[in-house]
């Protein structure tokens, strides 16, 4: 095969230089958790105490995590969020995704709407107890929850799943030497 049908067969299929683009931008994504931000966009802090981190475990009937009164590592509980963190290649393009059903408000911000119970209203009025600091608000939430009321919650974008700058000058690289040579491994 001549070098030019090299090149050509290597521009009509470029699947293998996708799936090592989209290793690479799922590792930056995951990434992301760990440095609280992506390129020098760093994630605004959760809110102390995250009141609805704080009805999410409740809700489930779970205790609630310690991690609901600190403010960092923000999007950082359960690891379920950075674990759901996938890529798929479709023809000529690379889908980065997160699974988890709350993935696409954490990323792009929106508002959170939990409905409460007197039973959350009942546990944060133990909790108050337990977290004396926060008392006022946790028993202010009692009461909200004991008429049944939603609690809303503005929750700020934090992106981790768009590629930075410099990750997709590392793409064009492998992009590149995959044209050139056939090859996918970083130099």
């Amino acid at each position: 095969m001549s070098a030019l049908a090299e090149l050509a067969a290597r521009l009509d299929a470029p699947t293998p230089a996708l799936y090592a683009i989209g290793t690479m931008f799922a590792a930056g994504a995951r990434r992301a958790f760990d440095q609280q931000g992506k390129g020098d966009k760093k994630w605004p802090p959760r809110s102390v105490p995250s009141l609805a981190g704080i009805v999410q475990d409740l809700s489930q009937g779970t205790s609630v995590d310690s991690a609901r009164f600190e403010d960092r590592p923000a999007l950082v509980v359960s690891g379920r969020l950075k674990g759901s963190i996938r890529f798929d290649v479709r023809q000529d393009a690379i889908l980065l995704k997160a699974t988890a059903p709350y993935a696409s408000r954490a990323a792009h911000g929106g508002t959170s709407r939990q409905k409460l119970t007197p039973q959350i209203g009942s546990r944060l009025r133990s909790l108050a107890r337990v977290y004396p600091i926060y008392g006022k608000k946790l028993r202010a939430l009692a009461k909200r929850a004991d008429k049944g009321e939603t609690l809303e919650t503005q929750v700020p974008a934090r992106n981790f799943l768009f590629p930075t700058e410099a990750e997709f000058e590392r793409a064009r690289g492998v992009l590149a030497k995959f044209v050139r040579t056939g090859d996918v491994e970083e130099s």
